[in-house]
């Protein structure tokens, strides 16, 4: 490191040494409102130095036409590595949005098959259940009505909605 050459970049980089490496940025802001680049090897073009390091490291053609390439080079490994970010974002996203689907359909399969489970248990159970308070009572004919009523007569201690409700039905079906 040595003191800088030029006075009045002094207050321009940090300390008051010029350090003509890439440890340290000159903070001299250019017409173009970028940094200074301060050196060569920081600075990928010519004209990424302010003019003070400009004079300092005056560049002849080639090294501008190759810094001019490294800079191209550069920007298409950057938009290189831009694309297949995009790219893996957009598979990460295709995966997500299949295996979302794959869940989806997955999902409404079981509670497909939960429905059917669900309907066919109501069938059965609607297969089981009796028609009638006859057929709950187990009452087929009027011989088993004769027995029921035995066995059930509010006067024995039965249910007296019941057997109003069941005397009433035998009635009506009369066998």
């Amino acid at each position: 490191m040595q003191k800088c050459i030029a006075k009045s970049c002094e207050d321009l980089c940090e300390g008051s040494f010029c350090h003509y490496h890439d440890e340290v940025l000159c903070k001299h802001i250019l017409k173009n409102g970028k940094r200074c680049a301060q050196s060569r090897r920081f600075g990928q073009q010519y004209n990424n130095m302010c003019g003070i390091h400009w004079k300092l490291y005056p560049l002849s053609e080639s090294e501008m036409q190759q810094h001019q390439r490294e800079h191209e080079e550069n920007l298409k490994k950057e938009e290189e590595e831009l694309q297949e970010k995009i790219k893996k974002i957009w598979d990460e996203s295709a995966e997500r949005m299949k295996r979302s689907r794959e869940e989806h359909e997955e999902r409404m399969k079981r509670q497909r098959e939960e429905f059917q489970g669900r309907r066919e248990e109501f069938a059965k159970a609607k297969k089981k259940k009796p028609n009638s308070v006859l057929e709950a009572e187990g009452i087929f004919s009027n011989d088993d009505f004769k027995k029921w009523a035995r066995n059930h007569h509010p006067d024995k201690g039965g249910d007296t909605k019941l057997f109003q409700e069941v005397s009433f039905l035998v009635r009506q079906k009369m066998w």
